[in-house]
């Protein structure tokens, strides 16, 4: 029992990490990595980081995990991607003593013997309530980020609207402005043709009499 509190309180910790807008660091480097982790670890619950994802797709036990991506969108994966695992305190001299508490200060499931000694000044919880209140804020959380995600869809469908508007609009106006340069070309090149003609009339009329008095000159000219 105490071990499937544990993993609800471990899911629910998890996917308000993928939810909040917080940074959270990687968990599986060494040496205290304090690196921002982008990947998460469903077999063996570890934030990793660019250096975490190499180490970790290095060592061949770990190869068959499954490991997504640290966003709001892979969150609802959690509760069918996360594996439970066995754990019991990590303290050497507590061997095979159940985590049963939670310790709040510390964010770190504890044994009766750590709440007695290491943690007695910490905020300590038993699993079954931490289990209810993350399920509570998990909910909370999942209801707001439903919430700002639908004011999200709302104003990028009114933009896509807006844009669409602007789209036909200027399609309209392209056409408009297309077609009244192709009437204005089509009467220049009317109006074009009418002097022209004009001018050769114009032309016609005056060489035409020209050529007469020249010929008239020539023959003049023969006969002298």
């Amino acid at each position: 029992q105490n071990h499937h509190l544990e993993f609800e309180v471990e899911v629910a910790d998890c996917m308000t990490k993928f939810i909040s807008n917080l940074v959270v660091s990687c968990n599986f480097c060494a040496n205290g990595c304090t690196n921002p982790a982008d990947m998460f670890c469903c077999s063996c619950h570890r934030f990793l980081c660019k250096g975490g994802q190499d180490s970790h797709s290095r060592v061949p036990t770990l190869l068959h995990h499954q490991v997504i991506v640290v966003s709001k969108e892979t969150a609802s994966l959690l509760p069918t991607a996360m594996q439970p695992i066995d754990r019991f305190c990590s303290q050497l001299q507590h061997t095979k003593q159940e985590l049963d508490y939670y310790c709040k200060t510390c964010s770190c499931f504890i044994c009766r013997e750590c709440f007695i000694t290491l943690h007695k000044e910490h905020d300590i919880a038993k699993l079954s309530a931490v289990a209810g209140t993350h399920r509570d804020d998990m909910k909370g959380s999942l209801q707001c980020a439903q919430k700002v995600s639908s004011l999200f869809t709302s104003a990028i469908g009114a933009k896509n609207r807006l844009i669409h508007q602007l789209e036909t609009s200027k399609n309209e106006a392209e056409s408009d402005i297309n077609n009244a340069f192709d009437r204005l070309i089509e009467i220049l090149e009317e109006r074009k043709k009418a002097l022209l003609s004009e001018l050769k009339d114009i032309a016609d009329s005056k060489v035409t009499p020209l050529n007469h008095q020249k010929e008239h000159l020539e023959k003049l000219q023969q006969n002298i």
